[in-house]
């Protein structure tokens, strides 16, 4: 036999294969990787109130939150045949961060100068609060195939 009947004859052995495997058959290995990494940090101080001598008061507070992340999902799938009788792989990825501050804290004081005979009595009471948050999330797709029965369009 011929190298060019060898040739045709594997062609047509290739091409039966091709459409005798219906399209969901698949042979190839698939990755599945997925972890998500953060934490939170609280920091509470509690309400401390300071008396002096029944004339004066004094109340501080805070509370402080950290938060943190990072994740990754990442899917992808390679084998034969992808449709009929190609070739191919695909990719799907999420990735993403994230970062938040909070704070809450209060302040205050209070005097009575009456019990001295000072005619003074006044009280202040300041608080901060402040929220902030950042976070980001990229998706990543990517799809190669090569299919041996498509014909460039002109």
């Amino acid at each position: 036999m011929d190298t060019r009947r060898a040739v045709i004859i594997l062609l047509a052995v290739i091409a039966a294969a091709s459409f005798a495997i219906p399209a969901g058959a698949f042979i190839g290995a698939g990755i599945n990787l997925n972890k998500q990494l953060g934490s939170t940090v609280n920091v509470n101080l509690n309400p401390t109130l300071v008396k002096a001598a029944g004339i004066g008061e004094g109340l501080a507070a805070m509370n402080l939150g950290v938060t943190w992340g990072v994740n990754y999902d990442l899917n992808t799938l390679a084998g034969y045949p992808f449709g009929y009788g190609g070739i191919g792989a695909a990719t799907d990825a999420n990735i993403g961060y994230g970062l938040g501050v909070s704070l809450d804290e209060a302040h205050g004081t209070a005097f009575d100068g009456s019990s001295f005979g000072i005619p003074l009595a006044q009280q202040s009471l300041t608080q901060t609060t402040f929220h902030n948050a950042i976070a980001a999330n990229d998706h990543l797709a990517s799809e190669q195939v090569v299919l041996p029965w498509t014909f460039p369009v002109l």
